[in-house]
């Protein structure tokens, strides 16, 4: 049922939006992934976006649905100008993919550091 794919999507919103807003994580870089985008692609299908949320108003293909739903969780960032959210976008089975987010992770990880010795 489509209806618990939309629940389920605004859960994940409300979720991020907690997590990323909280002064805990304040000036932290931020990684977002979006996970089995194979399953989003089939799910699509049967249940386009256009159906669950009123101001969805592109094509229902792929690329603009997952357009779509990365604007959503990056609107929610409110330090956008201060902190780049880096986001990821995998299919469970691509290990490519797996190996270019560590490849990022490690390059944030080493510029940080370069950066806070001010070697940068």
């Amino acid at each position: 049922d489509g209806a618990q794919y939309a629940d389920a999507m605004q859960y994940s919103l409300q979720l991020f939006d907690a997590a990323v807003n909280d002064r805990m994580v304040h000036q932290r870089t931020v990684l977002l992934f979006l996970n089995k985008s194979d399953l989003f692609e089939t799910v699509l299908h049967n249940h386009p976006l256009s159906q669950y949320f009123d101001d969805y108003e592109q094509e229902d293909t792929f690329e603009e649905s997952l357009d779509f739903i990365k604007s959503k969780f990056l609107s929610l960032n409110q330090e956008h100008r201060y902190r780049p959210i880096y986001t990821h976008v995998m299919r469970a089975i691509d290990t490519t993919n797996i190996q270019k987010v560590f490849w990022d992770v490690k390059n944030l990880l080493i510029m940080k550091n370069l950066k806070g010795g001010g070697l940068v």
